[in-house]
């Protein structure tokens, strides 16, 4: 057990071999379980929207997936980075700012790819309407 730790405990540049051991752990746990949410919700999302009859959902549960195949792996590199920088708090405040930049960045692009679900039920309704207005709106 003392020869792991001596080992854990030897020094790549700045990190020992366990902070880097920890952080590359975070990252990868991160990616799989991306992996296995994402198809998870996707296969739900996507069969719940093929339930229907319209085609608004569809584009909407096909928009919600791949923003969403983002998010896991940029929390487990901000908690990985987390790991690296611990008695940094320069490298932790500016991980952070890049964080939120990267989350809100997602969140436009899930709200940019929900903006072609939205036309298509504005059009589908527009459709069921007989006001002449509605198409031309549309």
């Amino acid at each position: 057990m003392t020869e792991i730790q001596s080992f854990l405990a030897q020094t790549v540049g700045p990190f020992t071999l366990q902070q880097l051991a920890t952080a590359l752990g975070i990252i990868v746990l991160a990616f799989i379980v991306r992996a296995i949410v994402n198809g998870w919700i996707a296969r739900r999302l996507v069969a719940l929207a093929a339930r229907t009859k319209t085609e608004s959902d569809d584009v909407a549960a096909k928009a919600l997936v791949s923003p969403l195949g983002w998010v896991l792996p940029l929390i487990g590199i901000y908690l990985a980075l987390r790991v690296l920088a611990v008695g940094n708090e320069e490298v932790l405040a500016l991980a952070t700012k890049v964080f939120m930049v990267a989350m809100t960045l997602v969140v436009t692009w899930t709200i940019f790819k929900f903006i072609d679900a939205v036309a298509i039920l504005a059009a589908e309704q527009s459709d069921k309407s007989t006001n002449s207005i509605d198409n031309t709106l549309v």
